[in-house]
């Protein structure tokens, strides 16, 4: 089915030709009003991701850019037989007054661009790449209206390649079952099928009836308009990334990558091990090290408590566990903290202590608690405002994004690009090691400009 194109790039180099709404192939899903669809639960964390993840995936070659785009939309209308949360749209559930997802078939997006720019153009400049998504939700008059995917095929100038841009609502996909859609995605347009069926129930997720939290959570802090902030499903937060830094005033942040290889880490690790008993991770030497350094530029006082928050995959920790087909947010906060005063005078290897505390604590039982908790306080939720800093890193799955092969070959680069307007810290693993991206006003990167050669003296 064919929908006027209601989005067009700002930026000149590119222009939407065409834009479908793609409906699952099977035949046994029944429009008919009589018949409920599928509803899916949306667990407590789910509905506080209100942004679209972006996966960009760029192929070189000559390949017809209409073919890419016909084989794309067959190998949708598979798999939205068997991932139907994408085709379908959020709706409030009236009792509990919480989203859910309605698996009714409304469709996902395709659209189809051309660029007035050459791969190599694309390549040099990876930097400003907005206009290579289509971002359906700024014409959307409600959050029912979004899609839950879209995905936008750009022809490169002079037939040197082309360009797949996806968007995923966080709401469905946390970044490890994102990776596992994209490889269930290339199977089937390359004739190979579906690899795995995803499993989308997030019941391990539920509160208790009755809640039982059973720890303090003071990971949460009360939100007086906590629907209407950033940390809701809204068609603010729904806006793509590029689209609200167009709307942006006065100095903007940017991220700058900083490349932690796997020779240096190991010397970070080494470094502690004499001060940490049990040993340790290569994400707890490196988390240390990060939250230390921001302390060092902290205005806060020796006696002041510094805490840092970062995210846990709980797919092995919640009863029973989950396995590599779950598809959703599996995933929770830690939080550690120290007085300014220890964290920046004891050895790197008390921080890591603190860090492996943290770690710990997350059990089934806490984790249950922790959801619980979220049940009875509806306005509680995490804030960057209590922590000092927030560190999320991702799974090295996710290099495997290079191998992807539609069947017009792998790509020659794949992206996923970061949020300039969050403060969160990202490790992004990449060869060699890991790029830590930190997210800076122009103002604040001559203070970082010793944080590789502090580090080397360590």
């Amino acid at each position: 089915m064919e929908i006027a194109p209601k989005y067009e790039s700002k930026l000149p180099i590119v222009r939407v030709e065409k834009v479908l709404l793609v409906k699952s192939k099977s035949k046994s899903i029944v429009r008919d009003d009589a018949i409920s669809p599928r509803i899916m639960f949306l667990s407590s964390i789910d509905q506080r991701f209100g942004a679209y993840q972006r996966n960009l995936l760029v192929f070189s070659g000559p390949e017809d850019p209409e073919v890419v785009s016909s084989g794309i939309k067959h190998a949708m209308e598979e798999l939205l037989v068997s991932h139907d949360f994408f085709s379908g749209r959020f709706q409030r559930n009236h009792l509990t007054q919480k989203l859910e997802i309605r698996c009714d078939d409304s469709g996902a997006i395709l659209a189809s661009a051309r660029a007035d720019l050459r791969l190599e153009g694309l390549l040099a400049s990876m930097d400003s790449i907005s206009h290579l998504f289509f971002c359906f939700p700024v014409d959307a008059r409600s959050i029912e209206e979004l899609p839950m995917l879209t995905i936008q095929v750009t022809g490169l100038s002079g037939d040197t390649g082309f360009a797949i841009g996806v968007l995923c609502h966080h709401a469905i996909t946390d970044a490890t079952s994102g990776i596992s859609f994209l490889s269930n995605l290339a199977s089937i347009a390359r004739g190979a099928g579906l690899l795995f069926h995803p499993n989308s129930d997030r019941s391990v997720f539920k509160a208790r009836h009755p809640p039982q939290p059973s720890f303090p959570h003071h990971e949460f802090i009360h939100h007086p308009n906590l629907d209407s902030s950033r940390y809701a499903i809204t068609l603010e937060s729904a806006i793509c990334v590029g689209e609200r830094s167009k709307r942006a005033s006065g100095e903007i942040k940017r991220r700058k990558a900083f490349h932690f290889s796997f020779e240096t880490l190991t010397h970070l690790k080494n470094s502690v091990l004499l001060s940490v008993p049990r040993g340790c991770t290569t994400f707890e030497a490196l988390a240390a090290y990060v939250w230390r350094y921001a302390a060092r530029y902290s205005k806060k006082v020796p006696e002041e408590t510094s805490r840092l928050r970062f995210v846990l995959d709980i797919r092995r920790t919640v009863q029973p566990p989950l396995d590599a087909t779950f598809v959703g947010n599996a995933i929770y906060w830690a939080h550690a903290e120290m007085t300014q005063r220890d964290l920046v005078g004891e050895p790197l290897g008390a921080a890591v202590i603190e860090i492996q505390r943290a770690r710990a604590q997350i059990t089934d039982e806490y984790l249950r608690s922790g959801w619980d908790f979220l049940e009875e306080n509806r306005n509680f939720w995490y804030s960057s405002g209590n922590c000092d800093v927030g560190i999320n890193a991702w799974p090295r799955a996710m290099l495997g994004a290079r191998e992807l092969d539609f069947g017009w070959g792998k790509p020659c680069r794949a992206v996923f690009p970061l949020d300039p307007e969050t403060s969160t810290v990202m490790f992004v693993p990449v060869d060699g090691g890991i790029d830590v991206s930190l997210c800076l006003f122009p103002h604040q990167l001559e203070q970082y400009s010793d944080f590789m050669p502090t580090f080397a003296k360590q």
